[in-house]
């Protein structure tokens, strides 16, 4: 299949209790989020290179320490490894990882 709908695509845990759409692919790992205010994400890291935008609404970040908030249009990089968390937020947010994520691979 080539062609997806968010709705379409099956949902995975990509933190604790939160359930997000996810595209996998050979080489690339698409998930979106619908953050909320309340949405806290644990300072964490993996392997995986990370590349978002926020598509609409904002998202607030840390990155390796830096805090900021994500608005619409904007993107953000974090490298492998490197620690970073969500403090809330609203709208719509696509990250992609690359290589793929292999704990968000179907069973």
């Amino acid at each position: 299949m080539a062609f997806y709908t968010i709705d379409s695509l099956p949902k995975r845990e990509t933190a604790p209790g939160r359930l997000n759409p996810v595209l996998q692919g050979q080489y690339m790992t698409a998930v979106t989020m619908r953050p909320t205010p309340a949405a806290k994400v644990p300072v964490h890291s993996h392997a995986e290179e990370t590349i978002g935008v926020v598509i609409e609404g904002y998202v607030d970040l840390e990155i390796d320490g830096e805090a900021k908030r994500v608005s619409k249009g904007e993107f953000y990089h974090i490298p492998p490894g490197t620690p970073h968390s969500a403090n809330g937020g609203e709208g719509l947010v696509v990250e992609f990882f690359g290589p793929p994520r292999a704990d968000l691979t179907q069973s």
